[in-house]
């Protein structure tokens, strides 16, 4: 699979620690976990930022990420 390089937005010191921790309560659900799917029922609620934010952090810390 193709590596792509996406623009990362320096987020400020709050937002980032929280991103950190919600990859770190996903990781402590258990290695057999592999599939997150971020959802909500309306629309511009956040969750392309939400799911995006997270993948990096979740690359961050050297696990594999398909963000589709």
């Amino acid at each position: 699979m193709k590596e792509v390089n996406i623009y990362r937005q320096e987020l400020d010191y709050s937002a980032n620690e929280s991103y950190k921790s919600l990859r770190t309560n996903l990781l402590f659900c258990g290695e057999d976990k592999k599939v997150i799917a971020v959802t909500s029922c309306t629309p511009n609620e956040g969750k392309s930022t939400v799911s995006l934010n997270l993948a990096l952090s979740l690359a961050d810390s050297g696990k594999k990420v398909l963000f589709y």
